[in-house]
């Protein structure tokens, strides 16, 4: 029997070629591609591993020597999209305390400036990838979809990264003062939680417009989470006005664009 174990992680093709693991790397990509494409078109539930071999013009065995099972499948494509989602948002609030540095404002409004970019970041994120947001929502909130242990820890090691990074900016805060003491890992669970749930809301403001507008109620939210934190209001409003003024957290799209390209 053949041992399958490691396929379709990114790292088992280690002993390979340089060569040979860019060639692996392709095939694996548009494998990914196609299954992002059927996913968004028919759902997590439409995606069968036969549709993507037929897409390729080779036989479903082909594709067990890349991922083993559809559950792998579909860890590898989460992996990707957690990873380019961590990245993103760094490069958003990295570029909004570069402007913000340039900008001349004071060391309180760049250290909650590089909290709240998350809230109009995230809410891009959910508008522009709508397949991609759906199938990490998907995930964490259908109790009848789950994958594997051991695909679902390699998605969590990734995740991880992405919450030590919203964790980062609540601790630095704390530290100078602009925020009240607190643990900032736990702050950064509750933010990146109401965040997500907010952001599934887009698709019900078409039946009430105004209601569910996601980017105002992530900004209320962002708002209150910070106020209780211990952040001054009168700060907070200013920090939302230049985010607005400024376009500042807008979803970087060619990390994503490049996450499975």
């Amino acid at each position: 029997m053949t041992d399958m174990a490691g396929l379709g992680d990114p790292e088992a093709g280690a002993a390979y070629s340089p060569h040979i693991r860019r060639k692996r790397e392709t095939r694996m990509r548009g494998f990914l591609q196609t299954a992002m494409r059927i996913i968004a078109e028919r759902g997590v539930d439409g995606l069968t591993l036969q549709e993507v071999t037929s897409a390729h013009g080779i036989s479903v065995g082909a594709i067990y020597r890349y991922f083993p099972s559809k559950d792998a499948l579909i860890a590898e494509l989460q992996r990707r999209i957690v990873h380019a989602l961590s990245d993103a948002i760094a490069v958003c609030r990295d570029g909004a305390d570069a402007w913000a540095a340039t900008a001349g404002l004071n060391a309180r409004t760049r250290a909650l400036l590089r909290i709240a970019v998350a809230g109009p970041f995230y809410a891009s994120y959910a508008r522009d990838y709508p397949s991609e947001f759906g199938l990490i929502a998907k995930s964490l909130g259908d109790q009848h979809y789950l994958i594997e242990d051991r695909e679902a820890r390699r998605i969590f090691t990734v995740s991880a990264g992405n919450f030590q990074g919203l964790a980062a900016p609540l601790a630095d805060a704390a530290e100078a003062g602009f925020l009240s003491p607190g643990n900032a890992l736990e702050r950064a669970l509750i933010l990146w939680a109401g965040l997500h749930g907010l952001a599934q809301l887009r698709k019900l403001n078409r039946l009430t417009p105004g209601l569910f507008h996601v980017e105002t109620l992530i900004r209320q939210l962002v708002e209150t989470l910070l106020a209780g934190w211990g952040a001054e209001p009168g700060a907070l409003a200013e920090v939302y006005d230049l985010i607005g003024k400024h376009d500042l957290g807008a979803c970087p799209a060619a990390l994503f664009d490049d996450a499975l390209s």
